[in-house]
This record gives C-alpha cells, sequence and structure tokens, in this order.
C-alpha cells in the first residue's frame, strides 16, 4: 500500500507563529473528500525532505489538515486567515509504511531520486523525533555496507 505526503512551507503574518515547514501524510483509510480534515499533520523547523542520513529533526503534531493539500501541485499557494498569512506546497511523495512502531516509512519525494527511509518516534508527549536511516537502496558497493562518500 503507499500512500500520499505533502510538505508545506507556512509563511505567517507579523503576530502570527514563526514560518515553519507542515509535513501531512495520508492516513491508512481514504475517504476522497477533499476539504475532511483528516490527514495526520507535523509542525517542524527543518524539512524532512532535505534530512541527511543520520540527521534527525523534532516533530510537533498539529491539527489535521484538508486532504486537498495531498492533490496540490508543487508551488501552489493558499492564503490563510490573518495571522496565518499562507502556505505553498514545496514538496510531495509517495509513502510506502515499512513497520508501525516506532514508525519506519520509506519516502520517493518527487525532488529527490533517492529513496528516504525515515524512523518516526514519540521522544516525549507530544513530540516526536523523525530520523533519517540508511536505505539499502543508498548503498554502491558489492556487499552492501554503506559507501562512506
Amino acid at each position: 500500500m503507499t500512500l500520499r505526503t505533502t510538505l508545506l512551507r507556512h509563511q505567517p503574518q507579523p503576530g502570527g507563529p514563526e514560518p515553519h515547514f507542515d509535513w501531512l501524510l495520508e492516513p491508512d483509510e481514504t475517504d476522497g473528500d477533499p476539504e475532511r480534515r483528516d490527514v495526520s499533520t507535523w509542525r517542524c523547523h527543518i524539512r524532512p525532505d532535505r534530512l541527511e542520513i543520520g540527521e534527525s529533526a523534532i516533530l510537533a503534531p498539529i491539527a489535521p489538515h484538508r486532504r486537498a493539500w495531498l492533490d496540490a501541485r508543487i508551488h501552489a499557494s493558499r492564503s490563510l486567515s490573518p495571522p496565518l498569512g499562507s502556505a505553498t506546497v514545496i514538496d510531495r511523495g509517495v509513502v510506502e509504511p515499512a513497520g508501525t512502531v516506532p514508525l519506519e516509512i520509506r519516502i520517493s519525494w518527487s525532488q529527490s531520486t533517492k529513496v528516504h527511509r525515515l524512523r518516526i518516534e514519540e521522544s516525549t508527549p507530544g513530540r516526536h523525533v523523525v530520523l533519517r536511516l540508511a536505505d539499502p537502496s543508498d548503498s554502491s558497493t558489492p556487499d552492501g555496507s554503506l559507501d562512506p562518500s
């Protein structure tokens, strides 16, 4: 089963929250209603699609977002109620769940040729960490060990 994911850049107006990224992950069940607010969403200050192997970022769960964002084109932007500013799609991807606890996923981001293997786990109540793991497809050595370059 593959699921969709979208990464938004949220640029608030003065008086709103600080600029950040919203990472959306489609739920397992499908509904089809683009206005339904049931897409799991995390706020992060580092782009998860740009993590290098071994790097991590803090994720804070926030209110679910609309399904419409999963279908939006890259660079699509929407004005939000003041002081929330605007949100712009900066990357999209396809997710293959690879485990449940902690959640391990493989993402093919639209702007990358490599598959990103990520583990998401709760670090403290209400805060999560995403860690980019090495993926066997990252290897270029015959024995499967990671290429140190």
